[in-house]
C-alpha cells in the first residue's frame, strides 16, 4: 500500500518548477522550460552516442577471440591429421617391404629346399652282440 501511495505522487506533474519564475507569461515559461530541457538532453545525447559508440567492444572482442580459438584449433586439428596420416603411409610402405622380402625369403627357402637332395635314411643293422 505505501509504494500504491508513491507511484500516485509521482505521477502528478510538479506544479511548480524551481528553474522557472512563476510571474512570467505562459509562453516565455515554456520557451525558459524548453529551453533548459534542451540543455539537460544535450548531457544525455552525448551520453547516448558514447553508448552506441562503445556498445559492442566488449562483445565483439569475446567473439572475435572465440572465432580465432576456433580456427586455431581447427588449424591444429588439420595439421595432426596430415602429420598422422603421413606416419601411416610411412608405416605402410615399411609394410609393404618387410611382405614383399618375406615373400622373397619363402621362395629362396623353396628353391634351396628343392636343391637339396633328400637324406636317405641308413639301412638298419642287426645289433651287436655284447660280451
Amino acid at each position: 500500500m505505501v509504494n500504491k501511495r508513491r507511484d500516485q505522487e509521482e505521477s502528478v506533474p510538479p506544479g511548480q518548477l524551481p528553474n522557472v519564475p512563476p510571474d512570467l507569461p505562459g509562453t516565455a515559461q515554456t520557451r525558459l522550460l524548453i529551453q533548459t530541457i534542451e540543455d539537460n538532453l544535450k548531457d544525455v545525447k552525448g551520453d547516448i552516442k558514447d553508448i552506441k559508440k562503445y556498445r559492442h567492444s566488449d562483445f565483439v572482442y569475446m567473439i572475435a577471440m572465440l572465432a580465432g580459438g576456433f580456427v586455431l584449433l581447427a588449424g591444429m586439428l588439420i595439421a595432426t591429421y596430415f602429420i598422422i596420416d603421413s606416419k601411416f603411409e610411412k608405416l605402410s610402405e615399411k609394410v609393404d617391404r618387410l611382405s614383399i622380402s618375406s615373400t622373397r625369403v619363402d621362395v629362396k627357402l623353396e628353391d634351396l629346399l628343392a636343391r637339396i637332395p633328400p637324406v636317405q635314411t641308413p639301412v638298419p643293422q642287426a645289433p651287436v652282440p655284447q660280451k
